[in-house]
């Protein structure tokens, strides 16, 4: 099942994941100090550190402590805030909140409690698409823009479903359904999240199983970006899959002998042979 965010039109309470400066305090965004001063509580990190941020810009909001001693036992109280109708935020001591700091298990209680996350003041659409997809953020490769020829994007995808990290991509308007539907064919048991103008007015957020993907669901306007669920054994790609998924796909043999090496190291007689049940 895919489920949809529309963060800004759902009226759905929201966690809000708020970037704070890593140095002057001055360099906060206006988004954030808004969000900061709007909620009904933030959770901080260091509640002693995070007094001179709300000192400076005169923020009032309520804190209370959030820290990677806590988090099993304090998410609960976030849960509660937001079946109250209540928007929240959470902050590190300095930086993106999740990036080596406290979060992801609250983003993924949040969004099994069907609540809407939201990033603020990050300044990086893949690094705001990271942390609200639910998918972990421990290690990850972002990959820029996929290559535009479909062919030889069936073949990048195909090399970088083997990574054991989190994929993080963009993707052009125009060629992400064509981008789904080769995701599904190799890999329908990934999750995924993709998030659609991140920070604006129609953000939006499809996060699922690539099995269940229903393109009648997805509005393909604006600018995306792409988060898949990194390789795990459960899922690695054995060579009975692959031979299975090649003929679903339009590839050259000359293209379908270099995934087999990449894959598997399979020489091109080899994979000739076992293609063809050739002795």
């Amino acid at each position: 099942m895919i489920k949809i965010q529309r963060t800004y039109q759902n009226q759905v309470a929201t966690l809000f994941l708020v970037a704070t400066p890593i140095g002057a305090l001055k360099a906060i965004s206006l988004n954030a100090i808004e969000t900061l001063q709007t909620v009904k509580v933030v959770f901080c990190e260091d509640t002693r550190i995070s007094k001179k941020l709300f000192e400076k810009f005169d923020i009032e909001t309520k804190k209370h402590s959030f820290h990677k001693f806590n988090e099993k036992n304090n998410w609960i109280k976030v849960i509660n805030y937001l079946q109250n109708g209540d928007d929240v935020a959470l902050i590190s001591c300095a930086g993106i909140p999740l990036i080596a700091d406290p979060g992801f298990d609250l983003v993924k209680k949040v969004l099994d409690h069907e609540f809407n996350v939201s990033a603020i003041g990050v300044n990086s659409a893949f690094l705001s698409a990271l942390i609200c997809s639910g998918i972990t953020v421990e290690k990850f490769t972002f990959h820029n823009f996929l290559i535009a020829k479909k062919s030889n994007k069936e073949k990048q995808i195909f090399k970088i479903l083997k990574q054991k990290e989190t994929i993080v991509c963009y993707e052009s308007v125009h060629k992400m359904k064509d981008t789904l539907m080769i995701l599904k064919k190799l890999a329908p048991q990934r999750n995924f999240c993709l998030g659609r103008e991140i920070s604006k007015k129609y953000e939006t957020f499809y996060r699922g199983n690539l099995e269940s993907l229903d393109l009648s669901t997805f509005r393909f306007q604006g600018e995306f970006v792409l988060v898949i669920a990194g390789n795990t054994d459960k899922n690695l790609i054995n060579l009975q899959d692959f031979l299975n998924k090649i003929k679903t796909i339009d590839l050259k043999n000359k293209q379908i002998m270099q995934l087999g090496k990449i894959f598997f190291g399979l020489k091109h007689k080899d994979l000739y042979k076992i293609i063809h049940n050739k002795k």
